[in-house]
């Protein structure tokens, strides 16, 4: 992944327009789909008039994953990963993965309000540990390591964060 980061980067110094995925519409994007696709998509609808969803999400985007992966040489097998609607049913999969009722996740705060939301939607607890303005947004490791002794299901690094904006720190992660 930091040669990808590392190629956009080039791409932004040098000026070359970059395909800015933070936005909720791919549309906005630039992304279209083609109209062609579109139409046989919708024929082959129409003659299966059949609907097969595959709850890890397509197949061959799923390999088309696989293949990304691999440039990196990271093996990453298809049946390991599951593709959801949004980034938000993502946290929630994930946050209802990790454990049982009750079960204490650690977010920073601030925090995006969404963790709290699906933490607790998951039946689990929210505990927070604090990102300081004074060190530029940078938790403490320290506190992060005292509140890991109160054996959370989960820790949650958000880099960049948001709502701060703060990158982690390799120190800190």
């Amino acid at each position: 992944m930091n040669r990808l980061l590392a190629e956009a980067e080039q791409r932004r110094l040098q000026g070359k327009p970059l395909l800015d995925l933070t936005h909720s519409s791919f549309h906005r994007a630039g992304i279209r789909c083609s109209d062609q696709l579109l139409a046989d998509a919708l024929q082959d609808y129409v003659r299966r008039r059949e609907y097969r969803p595959d709850s890890h999400g397509d197949v061959d985007a799923r390999r088309a994953i696989c293949r990304f992966y691999a440039e990196d040489a990271l093996d990453l097998p298809i049946e390991r990963i599951f593709i959801t609607a949004s980034t938000s049913e993502s946290y929630s999969v994930l946050f209802s993965a990790l454990a049982g009722p009750g079960a204490k996740v650690l977010l920073p705060s601030p925090t995006y309000p969404l963790f709290e939301q699906l933490v607790e939607f998951g039946g689990l607890r929210p505990v927070y540990y604090h990102l300081l303005p004074e060190r530029g947004w940078q938790p403490d490791p320290e506190e992060i390591e005292q509140a890991l002794q109160r054996t959370p299901a989960a820790l949650v690094l958000i880099s960049p964060n948001n709502p701060t904006g703060a990158v982690l720190s390799e120190e800190v992660l």
